[in-house]
């Protein structure tokens, strides 16, 4: 499978890969999402998806689901929380195009389970969007590695980012929440004064000097 280039994608278009768990909705420790009742929205998570959507980005969720894989349920369970998700998000206007899964039991040894980068590099080639312009935002080491092998921008998100100055080893740039990453990617995709300037002035039309006054005008001026 082929990574998309900006040569051949429209770079108008901006994707962000959004994790699942802890990224949308709260991580269970040590366990996974097997019903409704259990999915819960992390806070910010629905205004920022609406924030999103306002400014043009298209919105793709990557997740590792592997509980479909240990036989903890189906893929139709695991298919009704998806679209209850889609229809909360939808209903506080934002939008998620398209949920991709890995449903592979860690000992598969799979091309699409993260770290492994094929589930990624899936949707940006489904979605025919350059590496300037995706963004991968992730909760866990194996998120953002995926990010990395797949060549795409990332942030972590961590919500204890608060009480830390930096992030360690290889990680990117680390958030509290998916708010603080839409706040960083709509600075980012903002072009300050001084690009405006360097970017538009070869456009702006030169300014004609004023034409000198006639010798009659001149006379009369001096008259």
């Amino acid at each position: 499978m082929n990574t998309p280039h900006g040569n051949s994608a429209d770079s108008k278009r901006r994707l962000v890969l959004l994790g699942r768990d802890g990224v949308i909705n709260h991580r269970i420790a040590k366990g996974f999402v097997t019903r409704w009742q259990d999915f819960a929205f992390l806070p910010g998570v629905l205004d920022a998806l609406h924030t999103l959507r306002e400014n043009g980005y298209t919105v793709v969720v990557v997740s590792n689901q592997s509980c479909v894989g240990r036989g903890i349920l189906n893929w139709q369970e695991l298919q009704l929380i998806t679209r209850r998700m889609r229809l909360e998000v939808a209903l506080a206007g934002g939008a998620i195009e398209k949920v991709y899964y890995c449903t592979h039991a860690p000992g598969d040894w799979c091309e699409c389970r993260m770290p492994q980068p094929g589930l990624l590099r899936q949707a940006m080639e489904e979605h025919q969007v350059g590496l300037g312009q995706v963004y991968a935002i992730g909760n866990s080491a194996s998120e953002v590695e995926a990010a990395m092998r797949a060549g795409c921008q990332s942030l972590l998100i961590d919500r204890g980012a608060l009480l830390q100055k930096n992030a360690a080893g290889h990680f990117p740039q680390v958030v509290s929440n998916l708010g603080e990453a839409v706040e960083i990617m709509l600075r980012r995709a903002t072009p300050s004064l001084d690009e405006t300037l360097l970017r538009e002035w070869p456009r702006l039309p030169s300014v004609a000097q004023p034409a000198a006054p006639s010798s009659k005008r001149a006379a009369r001026i001096m008259a």
